[in-house]
């Protein structure tokens, strides 16, 4: 968490960026980039685990699936989109953030005083408490010939299981974390020591938690038709392996688009939709309107390694990066019509 100076420092900076902000970019890049740095450390340290940590006290008693966006535009306004599993309503709404600035930062430095006292107060235990200990998984695959890879290390599971459906075959399925192709044939400059090699030039990101790689295999398992069977088995066989579900299809959202000549799409990939839109609008109209996706524009040329694969074409040597969620594409859609007039309906089903 950022402590008191940090936070001191970035409320200083601010002051000083709009006092200079009239000077030239060349004035003011060094303090950008200061100011930059500590809001990174603010949303990683600060604002975000606690966020998760009360949605996750909110939420964690359901049993549906949430797919979520959240946007805050820096001026005190804060949009939020959802939908949930077995449901066509899509949910959307903003909120007014009020709070004074003074108290905001009285509240940080508050909590990073406290820093210290709340995390020894954690770690101690009476002479009558267990340490609870979070169950350890490991995955099982079994194929429809009857054979099963399982291992105590489910990294290697995952890469062995990727290896025998064929990485080309995978990578259609656009699958990432963290920005990063789960199989690629570039390593990515911050990722790389978690992409595994598995020959011809391909590598497997395994950087992701045992149930993500679980519903990982899962969902390539459902977009290829391999019909695997995967579940999570305990390591010390304290009960029984649980069965990792796929999304039905009544669960799985798609983007539904009807363009004003009553044609409609609704693809099994959402990016296809979005990539159809693009082309409908026109790709050099799209990227003047500057939507931002992955910190860059859109639609682009020359993307990162890490979402290279990620990017489809569009039309004119241009490329669309499709590297976000479902909610994301919609509202990417959505916007793209509104702001160009296109006068097409976009439906979240």
């Amino acid at each position: 968490m950022p402590s008191n100076t940090d936070i001191s420092k970035l409320k200083e900076l601010y002051e000083s960026l709009d006092r200079l902000k009239e000077s030239g970019e060349d004035v003011v890049a060094e303090i950008r980039k200061e100011i930059n740095n500590i809001e990174l450390q603010y949303l990683k340290e600060n604002l975000f685990p606690e966020m998760m940590k009360t949605l996750s006290r909110k939420i964690s008693w359901l049993r549906c699936s949430v797919d979520m966006n959240l946007q805050f535009n820096g001026e005190k306004q804060l949009d939020y989109s959802f939908c949930k599993s077995g449901s066509t309503v899509f949910i959307r709404d903003k909120y007014e953030c009020n709070c004074p600035n003074e108290d905001i930062l009285e509240e940080s430095e508050m909590d990073s005083n406290n820093l210290e006292i709340i995390t020894s107060t954690s770690n101690q235990t009476d002479a009558h408490d267990t340490p609870k200990r979070s169950k350890t998984y490991t995955l099982r695959v079994e194929f429809p010939n009857g054979k099963v890879f399982q291992g105590n290390v489910v990294s290697d599971t995952y890469v062995a299981v990727i290896k025998e459906i064929n990485p080309e075959k995978v990578d259609s399925v656009g699958l990432s974390h963290a920005g990063v192709a789960v199989v690629s044939q570039t390593l990515d400059s911050k990722y790389a020591k978690y992409q595994k090699p598995i020959g011809g030039g391909w590598y497997v990101m395994t950087n992701s938690s045992t149930k993500a790689k679980g519903f990982d295999l899962k969902t390539i398992s459902d977009e290829l038709e391999l019909e695997l069977k995967i579940s999570l088995v305990p390591l010390n066989n304290s009960e029984e392996a649980i069965p990792i579900m796929g999304i039905s299809e009544s669960e799985r959202h798609r983007i539904r688009v009807t363009f004003l000549d009553g044609r409609t799409i609704c693809p099994m990939k959402v990016l296809e939709a979005l990539v159809e839109v693009v082309k409908y609008a026109g790709v050099d109209r799209v990227r003047e309107l500057g939507i931002n996706c992955c910190a860059d524009n859109l639609i682009l040329k020359n993307p990162a390694p890490r979402y290279k694969k990620l990017c489809k074409p569009v039309g004119n040597g241009w490329l669309c990066n499709t590297c976000s969620d479902t909610i994301t594409k919609f509202n990417q859609i959505t916007e793209i019509s509104q702001k160009l007039n296109l006068g097409i309906k976009v439906e979240l089903v």
